[in-house]
C-alpha cells in the first residue's frame, strides 16, 4: 500500500511539473513581443500561444483521472484539484467572480499594445480577463487592428472605449500597471492624447 501511494505521489509531481514548464513556454512566447507595429507578428505570437495552451483540457483531464484513481485524500490530492481548477479557469469553461480592477481605454491603440497590457496583467496574476465582455482564453483568435482603427477580436469588431477586466488582487494588478516606465506610461508615450483609467472593484464576474 505504502508503494502504490508512492508511485501515485511520482506521478502527480510528473503531471505538475510539465504544467509549469507549459505555462512558463506559453506566456514567455508572447512576452517577446516589444514595439510591435507588425500584424504578423502579433497573429504568429497569439497562434503559438493557442497551440501551446491547446494541451490544457487534455492536462486537467488526466489530472481528473488521476485524482479518480487514489484512494486517499492527502495532500496530494488537493494539489491536483487546485491545478485542475486553475487550468479549467484558463480554459475559459468556467465564470469567475471576485475582486479585480477595470481599466478602460479611450483612443487610438493598436492591438500589440493591448497583447501586452493583457499578457501584463496575467503575469502580475489576473485570474481572468476580458476585453469589452469577451473573456481572453486560449481559444481567443483573430487578435488584429483593423484600418479605421477597431480591433478585431474573435469575430466581433471592437471600438473604444475599449473596457478590460481582469479579476485578481486589485492592488498588485493596478501596480505593476502603475509602475513608472510600466505599461501605461510606455501606451501614453507611443500613443499621444489617450485616456487611461483604472478602478479597483471589490466583485468582477468574467464569464
Amino acid at each position: 500500500m505504502i508503494n502504490k501511494r508512492k508511485i501515485y505521489i511520482f506521478v502527480i509531481a510528473i503531471l505538475l511539473g510539465s504544467f509549469i514548464i507549459i505555462e512558463g513556454r506559453s506566456f514567455d512566447l508572447v512576452n517577446n513581443i516589444i514595439l510591435r507595429d507588425s500584424k504578423s507578428d502579433v497573429f504568429k505570437e497569439i497562434k503559438v500561444l493557442k497551440e501551446e495552451n491547446q494541451n490544457l483540457r487534455d492536462e486537467a483531464k488526466d489530472l481528473e483521472n488521476t485524482l479518480a484513481s487514489l484512494s486517499d485524500q492527502d495532500s496530494a490530492v488537493k494539489t491536483i484539484q487546485d491545478e485542475i481548477e486553475k487550468y479549467n479557469k484558463l480554459s475559459g469553461d468556467l465564470s469567475i467572480y471576485g475582486p479585480g480592477i477595470s481599466i478602460s481605454v479611450n483612443g487610438k491603440i493598436t492591438s500589440p499594445w493591448m497583447v501586452d497590457l493583457i499578457n501584463e496583467l496575467f503575469h502580475a496574476g489576473a485570474q481572468a480577463i476580458s476585453l469589452n465582455g469577451i473573456r481572453i482564453t486560449n481559444e481567443s483568435s483573430g487578435f488584429d487592428t483593423l484600418p479605421k482603427g477597431q480591433i478585431y477580436l474573435d469575430g466581433s469588431i471592437l471600438s473604444p472605449p475599449y473596457v478590460f477586466n481582469a479579476i485578481g488582487e486589485a492592488i498588485t494588478l493596478k501596480n505593476s500597471l502603475s509602475a513608472t516606465g510600466g505599461i501605461f506610461d510606455r501606451i501614453k508615450a507611443t500613443f499621444g492624447g489617450i485616456s487611461l483609467s483604472l478602478e479597483q472593484k471589490d466583485v468582477l464576474e468574467i464569464k
